[in-house]
């Protein structure tokens, strides 16, 4: 087990539970956390999510315009 674990599931319980959609981002751009409001509101499941681009979660016609 991690050195952290008992820190990291703490976290993972209160992050779930948060109200508002929330992300975390790893270094590389890349998404390394989720919880439920974040996959409600955009109808990616986690699976989907984690490890992909966060330009996942913007429109492609969106993804054009700079």
């Amino acid at each position: 087990m991690p050195k952290n674990w008992e820190a990291e599931w703490k976290l993972g319980g209160v992050f779930d539970l948060l109200p508002d959609a929330v992300l975390v981002v790893s270094k590389d751009g890349t998404i390394s956390r989720v919880n439920d409001q974040l996959t409600a509101m955009f109808g990616y499941s986690r699976e989907e999510l984690l490890g992909s681009p966060t330009e996942i979660l913007v429109p492609e016609r969106a993804r054009a315009i700079h």
